[in-house]
């Protein structure tokens, strides 16, 4: 009896675990949730320097090459110890053409094989062979050297060997120029059968043999410039290029130098196993430039070294801003300062430009272990990044890890360059982590409007969007017609700001129109800058069925009837009065005329035009809010208004951005939480972004194209915690990548 009952408990135990495990099957435990990166990085290079990109944008923008030397080299121009002089002669030069040497490797030291293969670099040539003071020639063909111990044994075309000791000098003896081939593969990408001028020397040591092209200063150039820059771009920047492969050489000292990045890419002359028929590495051009600056060496004045020859370093692209050298290196270099690289932008540079990229913290931990970090460096889990530290340009120069165990681990200016740039790829090693900030822009300023307006609005009846009621067309390059846009396209009910050449509707507002699928298009300017055509191709666009216009005779008159229209649509009682002769206020006070559908009224510094008087008596406001410090609306012309009150009027446009953002975040139910940000230089890619901004009840401040304003700077840091993005209006052409850097460094 006992048994029965003893196994009866045990069977229903067992039932009921199973029960158990079945239910509890379909519901499994919740995983771990990770931390995702999101990581934005630019430059390719150390950062230091001259960017190559940036001295191509130079010369196309019309600068010399002593300009561009002077710019990278010399504090942007400023510092007056830094010049471009003459220096001769000219030291030739020894380049090690294995590119496995490494002079840092005591067990290479720049010997690392066994044999090299060598004949003229001519069709029928002989190849000329000194060795202990005697020169011997012999017919074209391969000949072979390898080492034994110290010596090196030489076998001809013809079987014959001989050995030597010490070093072995060869050249080709006939032909120009004089040009020697090598078999082996040679220089940064080991391409076989290239041909050196100069000559080619050969020296053994424990069974090892090491091979140096021989050149003079030109020859050596020559080979390096178009290997470094393509010879194909500006000659004045090929130009600033020879010069600072030039200074770098002269500053390496006797020395041997590498024929790759470890000194400067070198390729000599030509390749090609038909040596009548060869690749050339050399170019007329980059020659050209070479010659025409021979002697030309950068150099910086010193108390102890009066015209001392500047160490020169460069690289493909400095992504907007050089470094300076400390923060990369150690040594800070008095001609090594960072610096804006305002042209870099305009030269092609794939690299200029962020590149974002986002993963796990698990893949973040284990690409840093592949790139050479060790366990204890990496916390597991991780589940921060935190730059603690920075350079001139933005470049990280402290990192600390945080996460489980260790529970921080703070990385080193140069663990963080090698670790970073190696375990993700990167070309360079400035980085930002988790950024906020983002681009709203197109190829232009056109497309640019048509960004901002994708942003907000859609066709009708499209779910969680804003349909346009409207479309408000203004000239694009008529800025001043554009200040009213916005408060003529909250009163319509919602509308985009699209814009238009003086006489051509451009191919992105035309689809964007029909994109909105809206039928009613209102022109704010006059004929002069918005065509009689340009009306007739809006009234061509499908869906259009009525196109008006709201235009005067001159801007305060247009400005006039778009506020009559906006207080017929809605009946305002408060209007916003901005200068009619400075267009800075008017963009920023843009979102606000949208969200609180305000007339916009013109002034001049010191007097009400007539125009903007007839507005004014039309509308009769209880309150007239006024944008601009006292030198572009005076205090007699705010006198003068109803109601009147300076809601925010600062030193600069700067400072006035911010004033009104404080003012409509306090008063007018705007917020912080998002920022758009436009260049305060240009106004151009701003001039779109009203609706967008005054939907959205979130503020626009200035910056200058590189530069961040202390007023803008100390206003973000001041709400740094609250704010989750920043929209950028426009492209890089008018607000730099750097500058965008300077933000998110700002809200780190």
């Amino acid at each position: 009896m006992a048994t029965y009952l003893r196994g009866f408990w045990w069977k229903n135990v067992l039932c009921a675990l199973l029960a158990v495990i079945v239910l509890t099957g379909s519901a499994p435990l919740p995983a771990f949730a990770q931390t995702n990166f999101t990581f934005i990085s630019r430059g390719f290079g150390h950062g230091v320097g001259m960017s190559q990109h940036g001295a191509r944008g130079f010369a196309e923008a019309g600068y010399g090459y002593v300009q561009i030397l002077r710019h990278y080299y010399g504090s942007g121009g400023t510092d007056a110890r830094t010049a471009v002089s003459t220096v001769l002669p000219e030291p030739s030069r020894d380049v090690n053409l294995d590119g496995a040497a490494n002079y840092d490797d005591g067990g290479n030291s720049g010997f690392t094989r066994l044999v090299w293969t060598l004949r003229p670099g001519h069709v029928g040539s002989r190849l000329a062979v000194r060795a202990g003071g005697l020169t011997t020639t012999f017919p074209d063909g391969w000949s072979s050297f390898t080492a034994s111990g110290s010596s090196i044994i030489f076998r001809a075309p013809d079987g014959q060997t001989r050995t030597f000791t010490g070093t072995v000098v060869v050249w080709g003896d006939g032909g120009t120029p004089r040009l020697t081939q090598v078999s082996e593969g040679t220089g940064q990408y080991s391409h076989r059968f290239v041909r050196f001028r100069g000559e080619l020397r050969l020296t053994a040591s424990a069974g090892r043999i090491k091979l140096i092209n021989r050149v003079n200063m030109s020859e050596y150039l020559y080979g390096v410039v178009p290997r470094e820059m393509p010879a194909s771009w500006h000659s004045e920047a090929l130009k600033a290029q020879a010069i600072a492969a030039r200074s770098y050489s002269w500053t390496s000292g006797s020395g041997e130098l590498y024929s790759t990045v470890e000194s400067q890419v070198y390729g000599g002359h030509s390749r090609g196993e038909n040596r009548a028929n060869t690749t050339a590495h050399e170019h007329s051009r980059s020659n050209s430039a070479v010659d025409a600056t021979r002697g030309r060496v950068v150099t910086h004045e010193s108390s102890t070294h009066p015209n001392d020859i500047a160490r020169t370093f460069y690289m493909s692209t400095s992504g907007g801003h050089t470094e300076n050298s400390e923060n990369v290196w150690v040594s800070a270099l008095p001609h090594l300062r960072g610096v804006p690289d305002p042209y870099e932008v305009n030269a092609g540079a794939a690299r200029h430009s962020w590149l974002q990229q986002t993963f796990t913290a698990t893949e973040v931990r284990d690409r840093l272990l592949s790139a050479g970090a060790s366990s204890t460096l990496t916390p597991n889990p991780l589940t921060g990044i935190e730059v603690t530290r920075r350079g001139v340009s933005g470049r990280p120069t402290e990192v600390v890890l945080r996460g489980g165990t260790p529970s921080s681990q703070t990385l080193s200016r140069s663990q963080v360059q090698r670790l970073f740039r190696n375990a993700f790829g990167w070309g360079d090693h400035w980085f930002y982590v988790n950024p906020k900030t983002s681009r709203i822009a197109g190829s232009d300023r056109f497309a640019t409007a048509v960004a901002a307006s994708t942003r907000l609005f859609a066709p009708p009846a499209t779910p969680g969007r804003v349909p346009a009621r409207a479309a408000i067309i203004v000239n694009g390059h008529a800025p001043v017609d554009m200040l009213p846009a916005s408060s003529l396209a909250g009163a319509v009910g919602g509308a985009p700001i699209l814009m238009v050449e003086q006489g051509v509707v451009p191919a992105s507002t035309a689809a964007e129109i029909r994109r909105l699928r809206v039928s009613n298009v209102i022109i704010v300017g006059g004929t002069g800058v918005v065509s009689e055509s340009v009306e007739a191709g809006l009234r061509r666009i499908e869906g259009v069925t009525s196109v008006r216009r709201l235009g005067g005779s001159d801007r305060f008159a247009t400005a006039r009837d778009v506020a009559l229209e906006v207080d017929r649509l809605v009946h305002a009682t408060r209007v916003i009065v901005v200068s009619g002769e400075s267009i800075a206020d008017g963009i920023a006070a843009a979102g606000f005329a949208y969200a609180g559908k305000l007339p916009v009224i013109l002034a001049r510094a010191g007097s009400i035009p007539q125009a903007s008087r007839d507005a004014v008596r039309g509308i009769d406001p209880q309150q007239s809010l006024v944008i601009g410090g006292t030198g572009v609306v005076g205090e007699s012309v705010a006198s003068a208004l109803p109601g009147a009150r300076r809601i925010a009027g600062g030193a600069n446009r700067f400072e006035t951005t911010t004033q009104l953002a404080r003012y409509l975040v306090a008063n007018e139910r705007f917020n912080m939480g998002s920022v758009y940000v436009a260049s305060g230089d240009t106004f151009v890619d701003a001039l779109a972004f009203g609706p967008l901004t005054g939907h959205n009840r979130n503020p626009l401040l200035f910056v200058r194209s590189w530069q961040l304003p202390t007023e803008t700077r100390t206003e973000l840091a001041a709400r740094a915690t609250g704010i989750n993005r920043v929209f950028i209006a426009g492209g890089e052409g008018a607000l730099s990548g750097w500058v965008q850097g300077q933000i998110e460094w700002v809200l780190e």
